[in-house]
Parts: structure tokens; sequence; C-alpha cells
């Protein structure tokens, strides 16, 4: 019998137009990430997303720098506007 569960980060609006975050880092083997549409809304500095064994999937992302690292996945990314963007990933596409 196996056990599944979510977890969720939801991100309260900010002040502004489009709230200003500094840095977000996850970091979840065994996970998938799940990013939606937040280009919109947020705009990151740093945006770190590592797992393992889980997909990064994301709709679009407004970040200065970003980096998506995970093995034996798949990343997959709609729309991604950074002046340094990452995308790492061992056994499978991106």
């Amino acid at each position: 019998e196996e056990m599944f569960f979510d977890v969720m980060v939801h991100l309260p609006p900010g002040a502004s137009d489009r709230q200003w975050i500094s840095k977000f880092e996850s970091d979840l083997p065994q996970f998938t990430h799940l990013v939606g549409d937040l280009s919109q809304s947020i705009h990151f500095g740093q945006l770190l997303l590592r797992g393992t064994n889980g997909q990064i999937m994301s709709k679009s992302i407004l970040a200065d720098s970003a980096s998506m690292c995970t093995s034996n996945a798949a990343i997959e990314c709609d729309y991604v506007s950074a002046r340094c963007l990452t995308l790492k990933t061992a056994n499978g596409t991106i």
C-alpha cells in the first residue's frame, strides 16, 4: 500500500501589481514540482527548484535567475523569462 500527499505553497499577493520575492528555493526529492502561471503576478530574484525522481513543470515564470534541476524525470516549461536560466536533468527530457 502506497501513501500519496501534496505539498502546496501559496504565495500571498503583494502590495504592487507584481510581487517581488528575492529568493525562493525548493528541494523536494520524490516529488513533482508543478508551477502555475506566475509571470504576471510574481517576479523572483532567484528561483531554485530541485528534486529527484519527480518532474518539474511550469507554465510561466519571471526571474532574474532560475535554476531547475532533477534526475530520472523531465523538465517542462511553457515560458521562463530569466537573465540566467539553468535546466538540468539526467535520464529525462527537457
